[in-house]
């Protein structure tokens, strides 16, 4: 079964019960966005209306609905009230506010590239639908985006030209150039074995020519080599300048070539969308060979997988699950298993996680104690570790099943930016219900019911208003469209 299957069981089962209180961990991490909106109207606003609710969530959509909230940092409760009252104190709240606000910009940006921003506005939203939407919205409409503003405007400043004008030397050559060339090979050990080869060759064909040219040679020599350097001091110059306008004139030419194979080798980044139980997570046991396909097949670089060892196959893609997993241990031994890399790789790693400072304020450093399934640590902090395994690792092809479902928007930002700038030249396979992560890919493959129903780049899906993924997108779209409207107010 798929995450979003399994979670609603998860859900149905404790509703059974009939129960006073109620705890939800995360409830709508697995789901897409309609699914989740269905639960929280439902569930949590239906059946359970009347209960008492304790819900931990990344989702910011469903706070408004909350009758008391508590912000959590660093283990203790460092804020609580109303949405509304929070947002007005200004010492936290807002910021985890504003990075959903960046989160949605992403969309909406996609959505007037593809010209669907104006479709969008025009949607008829039946009331009894969205009750809980509006409600849980109209309690944002304080909310600004300043920072995103701020980062626009800091942008606009830094944009410049892409190149520069190629730099011309003028005069002759210095000694410095000559100096520099005689040093280039072993440091000029070898000049004194040219400059006496040179010298017997030419005293080889004094020798041999010495008859002909004893008694003529100032006669003929002395006028030659006057006419020689005559013309040199015009030839030199001529020619210096000619090649320095031929390097320039090529060095253009040279560097859109250089960077049209760069762009050429960069494996793609396909995102992977669908609706929940939909095959997505098949697809990717299916990859690493966890269940077999029975017909058909998978190929990697024209290599059929089921034809290669399992150790060969998996030993080159690397993931970062759904369900982060740590082993009982150390935290050097979860991200250095093998003890293949040194302790300031492994720090620099743990940096780029966000996780260096938290471990330094252990005393046993990398040596932190992992109890089993790394239930000691959260369940964000857990999925970062996954990311800081797949950095060490550095595989050609990386997938992410649903990696960033269980963190919050904030954390979402700060991996999503890692994966981009550490796997830049690689393949990524990004399996997402959070459509903001994947509107950015080179491609969307679509799975539906278990099949591939589209795959085409994100500007010619959104294009297609009937196309799947468009669906998904409005969607999303739609379930925080008042938060936008006010956002951009």
């Amino acid at each position: 079964m798929s995450g979003g299957q399994k979670q609603r069981i998860q859900i149905a089962r404790s509703m059974y019960e009939d129960a006073d209180i109620y705890l939800f961990d995360d409830p709508f991490s697995a789901v897409d966005a309609q699914t989740g909106s269905h639960i929280f109207k439902n569930s949590i606003m239906g059946i359970l209306k009347d209960k008492t609710v304790l819900y931990v969530t990344h989702q910011v959509e469903s706070l408004p609905a909350a009758d008391l909230i508590l912000v959590m940092q660093d283990g203790k409760i460092v804020q609580k009230g109303k949405f509304d009252d929070l947002l007005q104190q200004n010492i936290g709240f807002e910021a985890i506010v504003g990075a959903h606000s960046q989160a949605l910009e992403s969309v909406t940006n996609a959505e007037s590239t593809s010209g669907m921003s104006s479709d969008n506005q025009k949607y008829a939203y039946s009331k009894d639908e969205f009750d809980t939407e509006s409600t849980m919205d109209d309690s944002l409409q304080n909310t600004t985006k300043q920072e995103s503003a701020h980062d626009l405007l800091q942008d606009s400043n830094e944009k410049g030209r892409l190149t520069q004008d190629e730099e011309r030397e003028k005069g002759g050559i210095g000694k410095k150039v000559y100096w520099t060339y005689l040093r280039a090979v072993h440091g000029g050990a070898l000049v004194p074995l040219m400059i006496a080869a040179q010298s017997f060759f030419q005293m080889l064909q004094i020798a041999s020519n010495y008859w002909m040219v004893a008694w003529p040679i100032f006669a003929i020599l002395v006028p030659i080599m006057v006419a020689s350097f005559l013309c040199q001091r015009y030839q030199i110059p001529t020619v210096r300048e000619l090649s320095r306008l031929s390097q320039i004139q090529r060095a253009p030419i040279l560097h859109h070539f250089a960077e049209s194979l760069s762009g050429a080798s960069r494996r793609k980044k396909v995102g992977i969308v669908g609706r929940t139980g939909s095959g997505k997570s098949t697809f990717v046991q299916a990859l690493f060979r966890i269940v077999e396909p029975r017909e058909g097949t998978i190929e990697i670089d024209n290599i059929d997988i089921c034809k290669i060892g399992l150790h060969d196959l998996r030993g080159r893609i690397s993931i970062i699950p759904q369900d982060p997993t740590m082993f009982e241990g150390t935290v050097r031994g979860n991200l250095d298993p093998l003890n293949e890399y040194t302790d300031q790789r492994v720090w620099e790693v743990l940096d780029k996680c966000q996780l260096g400072n938290l471990v330094r304020q252990n005393q046993k450093k990398l040596d932190s104690t992992v109890v089993e399934n790394g239930e000691n640590w959260s369940v964000g902090q857990r999925q970062l570790f996954c990311l800081g395994r797949v950095l060490l690792k550095r595989s050609n092809l990386l997938v992410l099943d649903e990696a960033t479902a269980s963190v919050d928007s904030s954390t979402d930002a700060i991996i999503q930016d890692t994966i981009r700038s550490e796997f830049r030249d690689c393949t990524v396979l990004t399996v997402a219900h959070r459509i903001h992560t994947v509107v950015d890919s080179d491609l969307i493959l679509v799975f539906s019911e278990g099949r591939i129903v589209e795959y085409d780049t994100p500007s010619t899906l959104l294009k297609n208003k009937n196309s799947e993924f468009s669906k998904l997108v409005k969607e999303y779209s739609r379930r925080s469209h008042h938060f936008r409207n006010r956002g951009n107010n």
